[in-house]
């Protein structure tokens, strides 16, 4: 795989007085906006219903980032693929990004975007992603859709390390089911933000074969607060939110949970998804 950093700034705040989260609550949004193929004043109603203070999107078609960004009222980064040009990832923030810089697979896909910001003098790293999704329920899809997740992983988590390793909050579409080494790879270091307060709800699909493959991940310096999923039919995927703050380090809410939500997700794979980026 080929890492390739596209960066950028939007502006040049004063340098922080430390990296780490801020003591002030901020709300994340995390949502696959499907190219907003089902409208964008709906899209950005799902956004406003919960007021957030950062929002990361993926599926972003490249005429509109500059139009949501205005509607929102927030500074923004995009970055296209490079293989399906007509679309991309995307950051909003109510405070300026600067470092930006996107993460390009070997197939040309950008499979994350990354910025720096600061609030009340502390800095810390978002990451926006989106990860290969598994398109058909043939045995070889599925295997090869698990190795690029892998192998885009591996590079999220290198440009992470390069970028100093800084306090971060990571969410998107990992197109991964919460099981298996992409899961544990996902996790290691890392916080799944959402299943530590108790509410990891599905976010794609429809009846018995919904499952569960958009996440905010979180750093150890990070307190997860509330968040949760908001149901739409804007998007094929529906919208997650986090409330988080800085704190002590984050620790399990119980065992249970953590093997209830994998034998719920076992229940439920392999599924079979329509042709998706």
């Amino acid at each position: 795989m080929l890492l390739v950093v596209v960066s950028g700034c939007d502006t040049k705040p004063a340098p922080p007085s430390a990296w780490g989260p801020p003591t002030r609550t901020i709300r994340f949004a995390s949502y696959n906006t499907f190219k907003s193929n089902r409208g964008r004043d709906a899209i950005l109603a799902d956004i406003r219903s919960k007021s957030p203070d950062i929002v990361l999107l993926q599926e972003v078609p490249t005429e509109l980032p500059e139009e949501t960004a205005r509607q929102l009222g927030m500074h923004h980064a995009f970055r296209k693929h490079v293989n399906y040009p007509s679309e991309g990832i995307a950051i909003y923030s109510r405070w300026p990004l600067e470092n930006v810089a996107a993460v390009v697979d070997d197939a040309g896909r950008t499979c994350g975007l990354f910025a720096d910001l600061q609030v009340d003098g502390r800095a810390f790293t978002v990451a926006s992603v989106h990860l290969q999704a598994t398109s058909k329920a043939s045995v070889g899809n599925v295997l090869w859709s698990e190795r690029v997740r892998g192998e885009e992983l591996s590079l999220i988590r290198q440009a992470w390390k390069d970028r100093g390793s800084h306090p971060i909050v990571i969410a998107g579409d990992f197109n991964q089911v919460p099981i298996g080494s992409n899961y544990s790879k996902m996790t290691v270091g890392l916080k799944d933000a959402l299943m530590w307060i108790g509410k990891p709800s599905p976010t794609l699909g429809e009846g018995k074969a919904r499952v569960r493959v958009d996440y905010f991940l979180c750093s150890q310096e990070w307190r997860p607060i509330d968040g949760g999923v908001v149901e739409s039919a804007a998007s094929d995927h529906d919208m997650i939110w986090l409330d988080i703050s800085g704190g002590h380090p984050i620790a399990a809410t119980s065992a249970g949970a953590d093997a209830s939500a994998t034998t719920q997700a076992a229940a439920s794979f392999p599924v079979s998804m329509a042709p998706r980026r």
